[in-house]
């Protein structure tokens, strides 16, 4: 009876464990959504193959256990390399810019967002999935005079773009046929320095590949600071 359990369960492990490691074989967008689940896929196989093990005792778990160390260690590594170091303090303007997802359907709570945002205090902000604020554009408008978004430069409330200072060159772009106008770009001058702007809304894990791949043209005709 054990060896069949074994087999069996080393087999669905294997598979687990393949599956957390796709990026070593193919690195593509549509494998996007098991990159992101790498560590728990990792963790989670580390603790079978140790259950396993003891109640099996097949050498093969072992190597199991070792290969889903390894795939957690190397997802934890991972994160550190997008994280921006730590830069040194310059002369200069603070800019403040906040980026927020409202939510499509979230129209219970979208104007104490409204409310939110307004009195935020930051110079720039991207809303995602921003439905829900049509009915208070007007009181944002107070805060935040230019907009791009809702009626301005598109029809869709899907990307919106509130700045307190005047939005040059404003324009939205379509990354894909599955969603249109989720990117938009446009320049402010704060302090006498000009900014370029550049929001991107990409919903899912799995079209983040595509999104960021067609995203590189646009965003590299577009001088420094971004």
């Amino acid at each position: 009876m054990k060896t069949p359990l074994t087999c069996i369960f080393s087999v669905l492990l294997t598979l687990f464990l393949f599956a957390g490691s796709l990026r070593y074989v193919r690195d593509h967008w549509l494998f996007s959504f098991t990159y992101s689940f790498q560590l728990h896929i990792g963790i989670v196989g580390a603790l079978a193959a140790i259950v396993l093990f003891v109640v099996l005792r097949s050498r093969y778990l072992l190597f199991l256990f070792v290969w889903a160390i390894a795939i957690t260690a190397h997802a934890a590594v991972l994160r550190y390399e997008f994280v921006a170091p730590a830069s040194e303090n310059v002369a200069g303007q603070p800019f403040k810019l906040i980026s927020f997802n409202v939510l499509g359907e979230n129209y219970r709570n979208g104007k104490s967002i409204a409310e939110f945002l307004s009195n935020s205090g930051a110079d720039v902000i991207y809303v995602m999935e921003g439905r829900p604020l049509a009915p208070y554009l007007s009181r944002i408008a107070k805060t935040y005079p230019y907009r791009m978004g809702c009626r301005v430069d598109t029809e869709t409330c899907d990307l919106l773009v509130f700045s307190k200072y005047p939005l040059e060159g404003a324009k939205f772009i379509t990354l894909s046929d599955l969603r249109r106008d989720r990117m938009a770009v446009a320049r402010v001058t704060v302090h006498d320095t000009t900014i370029n702007l550049v929001a991107l809304h990409v919903t899912k894990p799995s079209q983040v590949g595509v999104g960021w791949f067609l995203a590189q043209s646009p965003l590299g005709v577009l001088q420094l600071p971004i």
